[in-house]
């Protein structure tokens, strides 16, 4: 540490109120909004969905910290909450076709889950979204490979027992892909965390 940082204290900022989210309201609007396009092919109920888990999102985190954030840069101005919100809505209808809807949520869904780690790896793996042509950060090398969607089995376990085969590394999780719905799920029963 340079001691750039600055001094903190038990009154500094949110004064230890930090936030780690399990399940908001928003994450459901989100999840509802995914299994409206995914199970339903129900284009303008995702979009409805979509639209409340913006509003509930943006609702948390303006309301967190409003106090501290009032007046100052870090403060979120209606004008900037509708403007976001209409671009994310822009972006889903003018999407090519439900594979590319989805990655509008799934996107969206994963910024607002800031702090949960392992909703946004179930997220991931269960949809294939986000995915490297978000570019959310880009690897260190440049020919990264498969994404692990799962851990292998134990080697043990697979020369032990002749009716498993190893998985492949990359393998999706949750059902094949198809060329038209790259994150199309099997069955209902496939969407858990």
């Amino acid at each position: 540490d340079d001691g750039l940082g600055g001094d903190a204290d038990a009154n500094s900022g949110l004064r230890g109120a930090g936030l780690e989210p399990i399940l908001l309201s928003a994450f459901t609007h989100f999840m509802i909004a995914e299994i409206e396009l995914v199970f339903n092919n129900n284009v303008s109920g995702a979009r409805q969905s979509l639209e409340l888990a913006l509003e509930h999102a943006f609702t948390k985190v303006a309301d967190f910290g409003q106090d501290y954030a009032s007046g100052s840069s870090f403060e979120i101005t209606d004008s900037t909450i509708t403007a976001y919100q209409a671009e994310v809505l822009n972006r889903y209808d003018n999407a090519s076709d439900n594979s590319e809807k989805l990655r509008v949520i799934a996107l969206e869904y994963y910024f607002s889950l800031w702090g949960n780690g392992y909703e946004a790896y179930n997220l991931m793996r269960r949809t294939g979204f986000p995915d490297r042509d978000d570019n959310l950060q880009p690897s260190r090398s440049p020919i990264p490979g498969n994404w692990p969607r799962s851990l292998l089995y134990p080697a043990t376990m697979v020369n032990r027992n002749a009716s498993i085969d190893q998985k492949q590394y990359g393998q999706f999780l949750f059902g094949p892909r198809s060329e038209e719905h790259t994150s199309e799920l099997q069955s209902p029963c496939n969407l858990v965390c």
